[in-house]
C-alpha cells in the first residue's frame, strides 16, 4: 500500500495542494488475500493502514504511460469533485506523488 515517507496513515481526502510532491514508500501488506476478500475487503486496507499506508476515497481508475502511473480518486478533494494524481517511481520501493 503506498505510503507517505513520514506521515504515517497520511489522509489525502482533502487539503492537498496541487503541484506538491509527496514522497512516497510502499508497506508491505502481510495477508493480501484473506479468505474473505471477496465479500469483506476491509481486513487487506486496515493491514496497510496499520503500516502507515494513506488514504484515498473512491479509487477508480488508473493509466501507466510514460514512467509514471496517472490515477483518479472521485469522492476526494476540498470540493468533494474528486482528484487525479500521479506516481512517479524512483526506484522499486519508492517515488514521488502528485495531486494534478
Amino acid at each position: 500500500m503506498l505510503a507517505v515517507r513520514g506521515e504515517p496513515t497520511y489522509d489525502t481526502a482533502t487539503g492537498q495542494r496541487v503541484g506538491e510532491r509527496l514522497p512516497v514508500t510502499w508497506v508491505d501488506i502481510d495477508h493480501p488475500d484473506p479468505a474473505d476478500a471477496e465479500s469483506f475487503p476491509g481486513p487487506v486496507y486496515s493491514q496497510g493502514r496499520a503500516r502507515g499506508g494513506a488514504r484515498f476515497l473512491g479509487l477508480e481508475g488508473a493509466d501507466w504511460a510514460g514512467g509514471q502511473l496517472t490515477f483518479v480518486v472521485s469522492e476526494a478533494g476540498d470540493a468533494e469533485e474528486g482528484q487525479v494524481w500521479t506516481y512517479w517511481p524512483t526506484d522499486l520501493h519508492t517515488g514521488v506523488l502528485t495531486l494534478r
